[in-house]
């Protein structure tokens, strides 16, 4: 069996420029790109002809789901089906796999604006197999074996042995 790298990312509502949504999917308790969809359509004129063909071939009905970071060792260490965890102050949210990475300036933008420092979220991991977690920050704590007090700070990757106690504890609990 491959094993999986687990990454820990931090998500919040705030940026997601509402322009580029599906009508009707302005739900202010969903983060867009992530719960929730954005449409191909909506970003194809930032995206290359690589691009493109990628996401149409993995996202058939027209829908992706993806998320940036500025972080670019991090991403760099990402890898194809690595397993993702989005949390929100003391609670894990969603997890879902990457299907696909690419570095996109533009479509962070588009998507996200810019930082205050100028940079965008331009290391961009699309995702397939996204679902809803509520894990509190405790249990996730315990399922990977870290100490009860840890708390994540912004984009990480889980240790090794970590990743592996963790997707072998959420399988069990969610099938």
């Amino acid at each position: 069996m491959i094993e999986k790298n687990v990454f820990l990312a931090p998500c919040s509502k705030e940026r997601i420029n509402e322009r580029i949504l599906p009508i009707g999917s302005r739900t202010p308790s969903k983060l867009l790109s992530i719960e929730g969809v954005i449409l191909l359509d909506s970003i194809m004129d930032v995206l290359n002809p690589e691009e493109i063909d990628m996401l149409r071939r993995t996202y058939h009905d027209g829908k992706t789901r993806f998320w940036g970071t500025r972080f670019k060792n991090i991403w760099n260490s990402m890898k194809i089906n690595d397993y993702v965890l989005f949390y929100q102050k003391e609670r894990v949210i969603s997890g879902g796999e990457v299907a696909y990475k690419t570095v996109n300036a533009a479509l962070a933008a588009k998507v996200w604006g810019k930082h205050e420092s100028g940079e965008t979220w331009e290391n961009i991991f699309f995702l397939k197999n996204v679902h809803e977690l509520k894990i509190r920050r405790k249990a996730l704590n315990h399922m990977a074996g870290y100490d009860e007090t840890f708390v994540p700070q912004g984009f990480m990757r889980m240790r090794s042995e970590a990743s592996q106690r963790f997707l072998k504890e959420l399988r069990s609990r969610y099938g």
